[in-house]
């Protein structure tokens, strides 16, 4: 009699090389997660020892699946999950004077995503804003579903307003010192520009000027702390001081020569406050004139009647045009016929 005997060969299909598919972004937060799938239904190896055709990572890393089987050689594919979890956005804020614009920018830590604005909307990396105060604005930043906050602040300084007093107001004299008072408000700095070749930096100031006949234009500008600028200008003009004559004496006979007593007022005076008035050696009221151009004709009352020769008392009151300053002149005068 015989006998056989057989064996049974299993033929193991080639592996093919596998994919990896994502089901969703491979990079996203910390504390997110992400399934990854290879194409081979049986055979899988991942590096991190999982045998399953699916897995879960939630961490950082390059992930490895490979496909094979007893005797075959295997075939792997890989990909690279990151993590984003130091996402930020940094928005330096900035100082402006009333009424500017300022122009807020964020800058993200990493490239693309999206920003959100507040209070003001906008969706762009910068932000025009105009406030009237002190305002503080937000911006979220997001990327691959991570966010990001950050906040800047914008004060709002007042303007400037330049402003100043001189003493005096005109100049009389050939070098006349003038002394300038710095009356600016929410000002820092200052430039001060004198019409005479003259600058400086200092809040006040005494210049000494030369004697001109157009004057001079004087020009302080002042300045806040980012810039900011207003300027005040005036005219420091020459006048004359005040000029006056008193006669002494004079001669009301009749002839063409000296019948009348007139002080004679060139400048320095206010014509609309003047007085004069006439004594006699008694301070009896002889005369009195409110008009700078009528003088003294030597008479007494309504009816004019002629005093006799004699020393007379004269006193003048005037007021300075420039200011509500009054000056009294006292004197005497020889009435000779």
């Amino acid at each position: 009699s015989s006998t056989s005997t057989g064996t049974t060969v299993t033929v193991n299909p080639t592996p093919t090389t596998p994919t990896i598919s994502a089901g969703g972004p491979t990079t996203f937060c910390s504390g997110g997660s992400v399934t990854l799938t290879s194409s081979s239904a049986t055979g899988n190896t991942w590096s991190n020892g999982a045998t399953t055709q699916a897995i879960t990572v939630t961490q950082s890393g390059t992930y490895t699946v490979t496909v094979g089987s007893a005797g075959c050689s295997s075939t792997s594919a890989n990909t690279t999950i990151t993590i984003s979890s130091n996402l930020q956005v940094n928005v330096p804020g900035d100082t402006i004077c009333s009424g500017a614009t300022a122009t807020l920018t964020a800058y993200p830590s990493a490239a693309g995503g999206t920003f959100l604005w507040s209070p003001i909307y906008g969706t762009n990396p910068s932000l025009n804003v105009q406030p009237n105060n002190n305002t503080t604005y937000s911006v979220t930043y997001s990327l691959n579903g991570c966010t990001a906050t950050a906040s800047a602040l914008v004060v709002v300084l007042p303007n400037p307003t330049a402003s100043f007093n001189m003493s005096p107001g005109f100049l009389s004299t050939d070098n006349q010192s003038v002394t300038f008072t710095n009356t600016s408000s929410n000002a820092t700095s200052y430039v001060w520009d004198f019409g005479n070749g003259l600058v400086s930096n200092d809040p006040n100031e005494t210049i000494s000027y030369q004697f001109n006949t157009v004057g001079y234009t004087i020009t302080l500008t002042a300045y806040n702390a980012v810039g900011c600028s207003s300027s005040f200008q005036v005219s420091l003009n020459y006048k004359s001081g005040l000029l006056y004559y008193v006669p002494n004496s004079f001669t009301p006979d009749g002839d063409e020569f000296n019948n009348e007593f007139i002080p004679i007022f060139s400048s320095g005076f206010d014509p609309y406050n003047y007085q004069l008035s006439i004594y006699n050696r008694w301070g009896e009221l002889l005369f009195e004139s409110f008009d700078h151009t009528k003088g003294w004709d030597g008479s007494f009352g309504t009816e004019g009647l002629k005093v006799q020769d004699g020393t007379y008392i004269w006193k003048i009151t005037f007021k300075k045009p420039e200011t509500d300053d009054r000056i009294q002149l006292h004197g005497h005068v020889n009435l000779i016929r």
